[in-house]
């Protein structure tokens, strides 16, 4: 929240989101990649806020939520979890 004020923060800032985005992309499309990032950042500012973060169970809740609506290259009736193998 500080690079919002202070741009010499701005590219420091910009690691966790970019880094996110670089490694989800390839595994579930730009959409989707950019919908959970997204929702990490709301997580994370949630948690700092309330004092009380979201459970195991309301994250992968609304990732696999945000997951199924993308990636834009799945080809019609390909499971979201084709070619994936365990990380």
């Amino acid at each position: 929240m500080a690079a919002a004020h202070r741009p010499e923060l701005q590219r420091l800032a910009r690691l966790w989101p970019d880094g996110l985005l670089a490694l989800l992309e390839p595994r579930i499309g730009r959409r989707a990649a950019n919908a959970v990032t997204v929702f990490f950042d709301g997580a994370t500012l949630h948690a700092l806020i309330t004092g009380t973060p979201l459970s195991t169970d309301e994250l992968t809740d609304a990732i696999a939520r945000l997951v199924a609506d993308g990636p834009e290259q799945r080809e019609v009736g390909q499971s979201a979890h084709a070619g994936r193998t365990p990380d």
